[in-house]
C-alpha cells in the first residue's frame, strides 16, 4: 500500500491535472445567459500566502489571458457594479512538500446573487491540481484561466 502511495505522490510532481476541455451545452447557455457585455469579463483572484507567488501574478495572467481575445479586464474590486456582472474567479492554494509545492487552482465563471450579493459559481471547474515549482504554478495558472476565456468566447460567438 505504501508503495502505490509513493508512486502516486512521485507522478504528481510530474503532471498537472486539469478539467475537461469541452464545455457542455447547458454550460454555455448558462454563460451566455450571464453575459452582459462579451467586450468584457470581471474578475476576482487570490493567491494563498504559502504559494511562491503574488496576487499580482494572478492578476497578470487574467488579464492577459483577457486581452490576447479582445476581451477588456474589469476588476471585480475596483468595480461599483458587483450583482450583475459575470467573473471568472481564480484563487491558488499551495502547500511546500520537500522542496516542491502542491498546488489547487480554483477557476470557475460565476455572477452575484441579486438577492444576497453572495457569488454563484457556473458548475464546471476549469482549474486544475499537481506539484512543481513556480513556473509549473504559473503555467498551470495561464492553463485554467485560458479554459474558462475560451468557454466565455464560445458561449458568446454561438
Amino acid at each position: 500500500m505504501l508503495v502505490a502511495a509513493c508512486c502516486c505522490v512521485s507522478l504528481l510532481s510530474f503532471v498537472s491535472v486539469e478539467a475537461p476541455a469541452e464545455s457542455p451545452d447547458w454550460v454555455l447557455e448558462a454563460i451566455e445567459d450571464a453575459t452582459l457585455d462579451p467586450r468584457e469579463l470581471h474578475y476576482f483572484h487570490g493567491v494563498h500566502r504559502d504559494c511562491p507567488l503574488i496576487d499580482a501574478d494572478a492578476e497578470r495572467i487574467i488579464e492577459q489571458a483577457l486581452g490576447r481575445n479582445g476581451i477588456e479586464p474589469r476588476h471585480l474590486a475596483r468595480s461599483r457594479e458587483l450583482s450583475d456582472h459575470l467573473f471568472v474567479d481564480l484563487w491558488v492554494s499551495c502547500v511546500e512538500r520537500a522542496g516542491s509545492f502542491v498546488y489547487v487552482i480554483d477557476t470557475y465563471l460565476g455572477i452575484h446573487s441579486p438577492l444576497d450579493g453572495k457569488r454563484l459559481f457556473i458548475a464546471q471547474r476549469f482549474g486544475r491540481f499537481g506539484a512543481g515549482d513556480r513556473a509549473s504554478i504559473l503555467q498551470s495558472m495561464r492553463e485554467s484561466v485560458d479554459g474558462a476565456v475560451s468557454a466565455f468566447l464560445q458561449a458568446n460567438r454561438r
